[in-house]
């Protein structure tokens, strides 16, 4: 994504053009407080990609499944098309099972503490690191670099509601383990 989706997110605190980053290298150094050098640097980064395709973001992916979540992609027309048949070609090209797990992940931690949602995370990583196209993935994209992954299953109509339970389901011993903020504080 560009500068100005990544700042509309939150994924980015300032926007800076590049010439200025020596000012900010020299302010830091001269032990002034961060915050404040780069407020008075922040230049807004005007709207982004992702603000215009908003309302087809929504309508695309507030749906109730990842079959229509596809359908909708395929159905888009008009100043978003492009984007939707680009969207739809990434997610033709992922794993039918990650990406039913993901829909389901995404649905089910909106709301969680950030507690709750790294223990799901946890738990997710660790069932993807025990299947097969975790490994299918990283052999199609880094090893031998075909980019022909042979996912299993190879549709999304062949990954069942049991498959995707599965990678929900509890890992007894190896459940991980955070500590509470009272006990945190405690080591301090």
């Amino acid at each position: 994504i560009g500068r100005a989706d990544a700042y509309r997110l939150g994924l980015v605190t300032h926007c800076l053009p590049a010439a200025r980053f020596g000012e900010v290298r020299a302010a830091i150094s001269d032990a002034d407080p961060v915050d404040p050098v780069l407020d008075i640097r922040h230049e807004d980064p005007g709207t982004g990609e992702i603000e215009t395709l908003r309302p087809a973001i929504a309508r695309c992916f507030g749906r109730e499944s990842v079959q229509a979540i596809a359908a909708a992609l395929g159905a888009e027309r008009g100043e978003a098309e492009t984007w939707a048949k680009g969207a739809l070609q990434d997610l033709q090209r992922c794993s039918p099972t990650s990406l039913k797990v993901t829909y389901r992940h995404v649905r089910a931690v909106r709301g969680a503490d950030l507690s709750a949602t790294l223990k799901q995370d946890f738990r997710l990583a660790s069932r993807f690191m025990q299947g097969h196209d975790f490994y299918e993935g990283v052999r199609a994209g880094l090893i031998d670099r075909d980019h022909a992954p042979k996912w299993q299953p190879d549709s999304l109509e062949r990954v069942g509601e049991t498959a995707v339970d599965a990678y929900f389901a509890p890992l007894g011993a190896d459940e991980l383990q955070l500590a509470t903020r009272a006990e945190m504080q405690a080591v301090r």
